[in-house]
């Protein structure tokens, strides 16, 4: 599994966009206050054979597009995510705060996750997303 994503950093605010292939994920954290990147990207890359390296940072830094994107699960996540996620980074606020926009670019099925806190997590004490329901299916 290749995964690219689109970072961005503004006001101790992170949005991470991902695309590895199947799904497209939207999301924002406040480092050691919100859910656990982490966590996140260790269940993203399970059963693979990449690896990621967050404690060096040696990531894949592949910018992403949004011309690249799946056009029918782009036109369905701006409204509900991305450009809420890219506003905040300006305004400090924000709908997807510690959530979780999952799209897949196959079913067009978007889900909405939390991440959670979790006191196992020897990075930032906290985290891992649990899906909290579907909000589109198809």
């Amino acid at each position: 599994m290749e995964l690219t994503h689109k970072l961005i950093e503004s006001n101790n605010k992170i949005v991470y966009i991902l695309n590895n292939g199947k799904n497209i994920f939207v999301f924002d954290t406040v480092p050691r206050l919100s859910g656990c990147i982490e966590d996140f990207y260790a269940q993203l890359v399970i059963n693979s054979e990449e690896k990621i390296d967050l404690d060096n940072r040696n990531m894949p830094r592949e910018f992403v597009p949004f011309t690249a994107l799946n056009e029918l699960a782009l036109s369905m996540a701006i409204p509900i995510g991305i450009y809420d996620a890219l506003y905040l980074t300006y305004t400090g606020e924000g709908l997807l705060t510690s959530k979780v926009i999952s799209i897949d670019i196959y079913l067009t099925n978007i889900y909405v996750s939390k991440l959670l806190r979790s006191p196992f997590c020897k990075t930032c004490g906290i985290g891992f997303p649990l899906i909290e329901g579907i909000i589109r299916r198809g």
